[in-house]
């Protein structure tokens, strides 16, 4: 179940993912730190994001968030049996994964049906 952020993001905040994150992967396996070209080869589905797809916003009172948005429509890839599922925030123009988080359902993926994506929050918490 790893996660990962790119220093990108660490450095520059939430802003760099609405700015720059382009594409959303359905990932089969994933190991912390994976390079782009890993990630894009572990793609099962993916979904091309626009400035709507992602919203920036308060987290209640603890910090700040961004949505990105569910996505649905797009067909599988490729078959992933007993995959991992990770859902995977790049930057394709510059060959950057910019963030990967969990994706708890990994459902086996058969290629040609549809895969959807929920709506899921990268947050940024305030200091305790």
């Amino acid at each position: 179940m790893p996660k990962w952020t790119h220093t990108d993001v660490l450095d520059n905040g939430l802003n760099e993912i609405v700015n720059n994150g382009d594409v959303l992967h359905v990932i089969s396996a994933y190991a912390a730190a994976d390079n782009y070209a890993t990630v894009t080869g572990n793609s099962v589905a993916n979904y091309s994001l626009a400035g709507g797809d992602k919203t920036l916003a308060a987290h209640a009172t603890t910090g700040r968030k961004v949505t990105i948005g569910a996505k649905s429509g797009n067909n599988a890839t490729a078959t992933a049996a007993s995959p991992d599922l990770h859902l995977a925030v790049v930057d394709s123009v510059n060959s950057k994964v910019l963030y990967v988080t969990d994706e708890t359902s990994d459902q086996p993926i058969t290629s040609g049906n549809p895969v959807n994506t929920p709506a899921f929050d990268l947050q940024l918490p305030q200091p305790v």
